[in-house]
C-alpha cells in the first residue's frame, strides 16, 4: 500500500465521521486509527470511502457546498498533531481559506478548548481578526463557549477595536463581553474588562451587557460587572442612561442588592458631575 498524505488520511476520517454521524469521542477514535496509519485498517477505510454514496454528507459535499477545508474540520476538535501536519502540508492560499460564511480555521478552532491547536494556527499566521458573515470573530466564539485559555491567547494579540467589535443582527449584535456574560463566565469577563472592553455598548435589543445579565439572572456576570463599575469610579465613562436602565431592570427583577449598589453609583456620578460644574463655574468666574 502506498503511503497516504495527511490530507487524504484526514479526508478519509472526516468523510466517514460525517456519514456515520459519529459522536465526538467516536470521531476521535477514527482520527487515531487513520493517523496511526494502520495499513490493514486504513486499506479497509479507503475501500469503504470509495464505495460511499456521493449524495451523503461527506467531505466532498462540505468542500463543494460549504467551502470547508480539511484544515478547518481538523481545527474543529481534531488532534493537534494532525492540525500541525495539515498546516505543514498546506500552501499559503489553502492556509487562509474561508468557508461560505467567511469563517477561517481559527474560528473553527474556537469551538473547542484546545489552546495547543489555536497556537499552531496563530503561529501559521492565520488571521485571528477575521470576521464571519454574521459578524462573529474568533474572540466572540471563544467567549460564547467560555474557553478562558483561548480568550487569553487571543487577547494577547488583539487591539481594542477587535475586542469591542459588534457582530451583526444575525446573532443578535453582540460583543465578546456580551457573549462572555451570556455564558455567565466571570473569569472571561474580568479578562475582557482588564483589556478595555466597553461595558456601555448595546446589543440589537438596546440592552447593555449589564442590562442583559440582570434580565437573564446571570448572577456571576452581574457581580463582576457591577463591581467593575463601582471600583472604576470613572463616572464620565458611564452615561446616566447606563445606570438608569440597569437600575430599572434590577428593580423589575427584584435584585435589591444590585439596585442599591447601582443607585449609590448613580448618586456618586451625579455628585461628581455637580462638583465638576461648580469647579468649571469658579474657573470661568
Amino acid at each position: 500500500m502506498q503511503p497516504q498524505s495527511p490530507l487524504l488520511l484526514l479526508a478519509t476520517a472526516i468523510r466517514l465521521a460525517f456519514l456515520r454521524q459519529l459522536k465526538p469521542e467516536e470521531c476521535m477514535r477514527l482520527f487515531k486509527i487513520v493517523y496511526a496509519s494502520d495499513e490493514v485498517r486504513l486499506e479497509e477505510l479507503l475501500v469503504e470511502t470509495q464505495n460511499l454514496n456521493t449524495h451523503s454528507l461527506n467531505l466532498s459535499y462540505c468542500i463543494d457546498n460549504e467551502q470547508i477545508s480539511p484544515l478547518m474540520v481538523a481545527a474543529d476538535g481534531g488532534p493537534v498533531k494532525m492540525v500541525k501536519q495539515l498546516v505543514e502540508a498546506c500552501d499559503e492560499e489553502t492556509l487562509h481559506l474561508v468557508d461560505k460564511y467567511n469563517r477561517n480555521a481559527v474560528q473553527f478552532a474556537c469551538n473547542h478548548d484546545s489552546p495547543e491547536v489555536l497556537q499552531v494556527l496563530i503561529d501559521a499566521k492565520i488571521s485571528i481578526r477575521n470576521i464571519g458573515t454574521d459578524g462573529s470573530t474568533a474572540l466572540i466564539v471563544a467567549c460564547s463557549n467560555g474557553y478562558k485559555n483561548l480568550v487569553e491567547k487571543l487577547l494577547d494579540q488583539l487591539d481594542l477595536e477587535t475586542i469591542n467589535h459588534l457582530s451583526n443582527e444575525a446573532i443578535g449584535r453582540r460583543t465578546a463581553l456580551m457573549a462572555a456574560a451570556s455564558a455567565n463566565n466571570p473569569a472571561v469577563i474580568e479578562m475582557l474588562l482588564a483589556k478595555g472592553a466597553d461595558i456601555t455598548l448595546k446589543d440589537s435589543d438596546g440592552f447593555s451587557v449589564l442590562d442583559r445579565a440582570i434580565l437573564t439572572n446571570s448572577s456571576d456576570a452581574i457581580g463582576v460587572l457591577t463591581d467593575f463599575v463601582i471600583k472604576k469610579q470613572d463616572w464620565d465613562a458611564f452615561p446616566v442612561e447606563f445606570f438608569s436602565n440597569a437600575i430599572s431592570y434590577a428593580w423589575q427583577t427584584r435584585k435589591v442588592e444590585v439596585w442599591n449598589k447601582l443607585n449609590a453609583a448613580l448618586a456618586a456620578k451625579t455628585s461628581h458631575k455637580s462638583a465638576s460644574s461648580e469647579n468649571k463655574a469658579v474657573c470661568q468666574f
